[in-house]
């Protein structure tokens, strides 16, 4: 909510990552986060006045996610502690590490202030959002308390209280999304994106997760706005952050979805490295450009697709899948799970692919639903309906036919594939 869901996760509502893994492009967060772990507590307290003022952002949330809770103990007494502790838990549940969160948020001690409780609650509501597919009312009573929460803080302008207020925002459109109140989830968000002051780390995944809710509704004007604003905003985070790539491949992929030579113009860009180096590794955004590519691949004239082996389609539609399920499951998510499901249904859509874009949607569909993400999987569903409309209801029963022909034929080969493994 990151191992950009999971990530620029709604946790760190840092850019959504599943199990115990990389920061977003994997090659970079570890050795980081290696070299600014020395001198415990004065380095924490340093590391406290960053996160508070540019947000959680990867970076930091590589740092925090190896932090010693001994380092944490022994911040008892400063004023910084409990904050600590709540931002400790938002990175490791951005990585999936629900121990390391659970232990922080064990920690004693109360909050202080009113600051304090809000970014607690928050992390708080963030862990119940986590479990929820064990106990989907888990979050219900947090979310009350966090609302009541807020209302001292509201009129706040001081850094603590814009950091508190921020990831409040994010937990509570994450929790809402997950229970079918979109609107709600949608205002959530729009209240941290658009507050002068807020944490670029903050608004940075109000605006990319903001960027799924309208592609999702289909209104792809509002979602390459929100995008395009927290692209710009990025850049405070540092040249060539984590954050900011992953937001020019969304950009990427939203333009595939919406002017198909577009799209493939900027691809074209980040393969010969006008942005820097085409992004490489197992983390969310080499996948996602892998995944683009992948897209940017489908034939779009009859003739071509024609000629290509069907052995060769298929290897590359299971790519496709394979690499979505890793992006939807680098977070326990709604909100960056929903965000990677419609931007490869949009873009495969938008590649005249339609079949395909009804595959992912469906599947999705199914298993949102199993983990207990209502609000996400009837957006999919809404989806659905508007290729109906689009396509007519002849011409969508055969879509349909289709899709379930191609669905079998990936669970052969997977089968397969497994068989063969020693």
């Amino acid at each position: 909510m990151a191992d950009p869901a999971s990530r620029v996760s709604v946790a760190s509502l840092t850019v959504p990552q599943k199990v115990g893994e990389r920061s977003i492009d994997s090659t970079e967060g570890a050795e980081a986060a290696g070299e600014q772990m020395a001198g415990p507590a004065a380095s924490t307290a340093s590391l406290f006045l960053r996160c508070r003022d540019l947000g959680l952002a990867e970076e930091q949330a590589a740092v925090l996610s190896q932090l010693d809770l001994h380092t944490l103990q022994q911040l008892d007494g400063h004023e910084s502690q409990i904050a600590m502790r709540s931002l400790v838990a938002f990175a490791a549940l951005g990585r999936g590490n629900v121990g390391l969160a659970d232990s922080a948020l064990a920690l004693p001690g109360e909050p202080k202030n009113p600051e304090q409780r809000l970014l607690d609650l928050s992390a708080r509501l963030y862990r119940a959002c986590v479990g929820a597919e064990r106990d989907p009312g888990q979050p219900q009573q947090i979310m009350n308390a966090l609302t009541e929460a807020l209302a001292p803080v509201v009129e706040q302008h001081t850094p603590e209280a814009q950091l508190a207020r921020g990831y409040a925002g994010l937990t509570l459109s994450e929790a809402l999304l997950r229970l079918g109140d979109v609107g709600a989830a949608r205002h959530q968000l729009e209240s941290v994106a658009d507050e002068p002051g807020m944490p670029a780390g903050i608004t940075v995944i109000a605006g990319l997760l903001l960027g799924g809710i309208e592609q999702a509704v289909s209104r792809s004007d509002l979602a390459l706005g929100h995008v395009q604003v927290a692209l710009h905003r990025a850049t405070q985070l540092g040249v060539d952050s984590d954050e900011e790539r992953l937001l020019r491949l969304i950009l990427v992929a939203l333009l595939l979805a919406d002017s198909r030579r577009l799209g493939q113009a900027m691809l074209d860009d980040v393969r010969g490295g006008k942005y820097g180096p085409p992004p490489r590794g197992q983390g969310s955004v080499a996948r996602l450009y892998h995944l683009l590519q992948l897209i940017a691949q489908t034939p779009t004239d009859p003739a071509p697709a024609v000629e290509l082996e069907p052995h060769v389609v298929l290897l590359r539609r299971l790519a496709i899948h394979n690499e979505l399920r890793w992006l939807q499951g680098r977070h326990n998510s709604a909100g960056w799970s929903l965000l990677f499901t419609v931007l490869c249904a949009g873009a495969l859509a938008g590649m005249g692919d339609t079949c395909e874009a009804y595959g992912v949607l469906v599947e999705a569909a199914a298993e949102l639903r199993c983990r207990y993400m209502d609000g996400v999987a009837d957006l999919c569903d809404r989806q659905i309906a508007v290729l109906r409309h689009q396509l007519g209801t002849d011409a969508f029963e055969q879509l349909i036919a289709e899709a379930q022909r191609r669905r079998h034929e990936l669970r052969i080969r997977r089968a397969a594939m497994g068989a063969e493994r020693p």
